[in-house]
């Protein structure tokens, strides 16, 4: 039985390296490929979030509501 050589060594991480993107090109092809076949049963990726968020009223802002300024008395 002969040595691995490191050409061999080489050569075998090469061959694995390219079945890993075959691999990972098969998993993409495939989705696509599902995607153009059945397009109502998979929605692109943007369409399965929710609505848009609601612009905030001018009571609140980002951080929630606006604190009245110190000179104004609160409502109660």
């Amino acid at each position: 039985m002969r040595r691995l050589t490191l050409f061999d060594v080489a050569y075998l991480a090469l061959v694995t390296v390219a079945v890993w993107i075959g691999v990972l090109a098969a998993q993409v092809t495939s989705a696509e490929i599902d995607r153009w076949l059945h397009p109502l049963e998979c929605p692109p990726p943007y369409e399965m979030e929710g609505p848009a968020d609601p612009a905030p009223s001018p009571e609140e802002n980002s951080f929630g509501p606006v604190m009245p300024a110190l000179d104004e008395a609160p409502a109660i």
